[in-house]
């Protein structure tokens, strides 16, 4: 269950990020329904698979202490809260993708089942208790804004039903951002979870798709607070373009503030960094060859 969990985790902190990348052809980029099926599958299997489960929960006295599914009724499986969210959303991206997937019935009758009005309600109920300010902060948050988003624009009966009966709870999180961002003063760059341009990004797509103005222009002027004034930006030793995509779709800054700006740095800097790059290229370069005249002479020994 870990390893599907992880599987799952991976795939779907993919997905969005591939949007992303407009520069990349559209025909260079492609999922076929088989794939979309194997996709959906991995997502079917833990949204209501209730344990193993890892909680983020502040218990407030002993009747506090209930299982997953009695907390979140709407988004108890798939180990840990997010991740049944993102699940959800994947399910729902998929079948907008492919309407007619071989599975799309009980795809349909799944999400029925976690998105009714009933179950939000125990979500929204849940948000609203004391000590829960923290929950899911912010990677949370903006997944459960992403698949609301997803709900809002999708022209089909049931993605109407379950977007209106989600509503609720996608205001409860935006208005966590309203209440939160002004008093965050410096943004969380950790390639992990409590990513803030992650959190962000996925929040300000939604407000622009709903057309909540203050959300959208908070965003805007947080994204411009954490980042404009960044200079070399190390954007290339980042794993997913994630972190700058949040600050690149505020438009902080000029079209090119991604780029390395060398002249921004004082000169005995530039010229420390310059004599470090040619040390450690001249280093790599010797070890190189070291390597490679080892792994000959061992390769002629095992001949």
């Amino acid at each position: 269950m870990y390893k599907l969990a992880l599987i799952l985790l991976l795939i779907v902190a993919v997905l969005p990020c591939v949007a992303f990348a407009q520069r990349v052809k559209q025909d260079q980029l492609s999922l076929t329904q088989n794939q979309a099926s194997h996709f959906a599958a991995l997502a079917m299997k833990c949204i209501q698979k209730e344990y193993p489960n890892k909680l983020d929960h502040v218990n407030n006295d002993a009747e506090d202490v209930r299982s997953p599914r009695a907390m979140h009724p709407a988004f108890y499986g798939c180990f840990d809260w997010h991740s049944t969210v993102h699940g959800h959303w994947m399910l729902v991206h998929l079948l907008r993708l492919f309407p007619d997937m071989p599975e799309a019935h009980q795809i349909r009758a799944a999400l029925d089942r976690n998105l009714s009005a009933k179950n939000i309600a125990g979500e929204v109920a849940y948000l609203n208790q004391t000590n829960r300010a923290s929950f899911e902060r912010t990677y949370g948050w903006a997944w459960l804004l992403k698949l609301a988003e997803e709900l809002h624009a999708w022209n089909d009966r049931d993605g109407k039903r379950w977007s209106q009966n989600l509503q609720p709870l996608a205001d409860g999180f935006a208005e966590k951002y309203l209440s939160f961002l002004p008093k965050q003063n410096y943004p969380i760059r950790t390639g992990v979870h409590p990513n803030t341009a992650f959190g962000l990004a996925f929040a300000l797509d939604y407000a622009r798709a709903v057309g909540n103005k203050s959300l959208e222009t908070l965003i805007v002027e947080r994204s411009r607070t954490y980042y404009a004034h960044d200079v070399n930006y190390p954007a290339s030793w980042e794993p997913t373009t994630c972190h700058r995509d949040g600050p690149h779709r505020s438009k902080v800054g000029s079209p090119g503030w991604l780029e390395p700006q060398p002249r921004l740095v004082h000169a005995k800097y530039r010229e420390r960094s310059a004599a470090k790059r040619s040390r450690a290229q001249r280093s790599g370069a010797i070890r190189g060859r070291t390597c490679k005249g080892r792994i000959g002479s061992r390769r002629q020994r095992q001949l």
